[in-house]
């Protein structure tokens, strides 16, 4: 499948709609002065993308968004995108990172499909990930503990493991999203391979 101008202006849309939907849920330090990734030549994976400037003013997150397809054959043929960060700043969040959609894949889904799962990519970069979760860190820059809570459920007679992120500000959120007063936190997917 053809990335052409059409296409192109579709993912162009989504960025400043997913930016403002994850302003509504996460305020971030802001970064003083410009964004440095000095040091970065290449951000991401499968090949990345060659970063051409080591500084960049105005910005907390830089995204790179590639729309490669899996080559024939590979493990991830079936996969509509996925995202990686490739810098972190010295606390360990994210700086800079890739996403990249797969055009055969992704441009069959409708708008909505499409806007949440760059969405979801995004999140990823962001760090919900579970390679990220043993550097989250509190509001008093402190390492946290017991990020991700594991419990045992018994679902149409199946027993299961189903892990849930517990940070405090999460545990919050999902009591108020799904006005439960006992939810332990927020589920996190259990499909799809280990970056998902």
């Amino acid at each position: 499948m053809i990335i052409n101008s059409t296409r192109i202006a579709t993912l162009k849309d989504f960025f400043p709609k997913i930016q403002s939907k994850i302003q509504e849920v996460i305020s971030v330090q802001r970064v003083q002065g410009a964004l440095s990734l000095s040091g970065v030549v290449v951000c991401g994976a499968k090949g990345g993308v060659p970063v051409s400037s080591s500084s960049y003013s105005n910005t907390d997150l830089l995204i790179f968004v590639t729309a490669r397809p899996s080559p024939p054959g590979a493990d991830d043929i079936n996969t509509v995108a996925w995202a990686i960060s490739c810098a972190l700043d010295q606390k360990g969040r994210a700086i800079a990172g890739q996403v990249n959609i797969n055009p055969a894949k992704f441009f069959g889904n409708e708008y909505s499909n499409q806007f949440y799962t760059v969405l979801h990519e995004l999140t990823h970069v962001l760090g919900i990930s579970s390679s990220r979760f043993p550097y989250y860190i509190d509001e008093h820059g402190k390492q946290r503990e017991n990020v991700v809570t594991t419990v045992k459920r018994v679902v149409n007679g199946v027993e299961q493991s189903v892990s849930y992120l517990t940070t405090p500000s999460i545990v919050a959120a999902a009591k108020m999203h799904f006005n439960c007063s006992t939810a332990i936190g927020a589920e996190l997917e259990e499909y799809g391979s280990s970056g998902t």
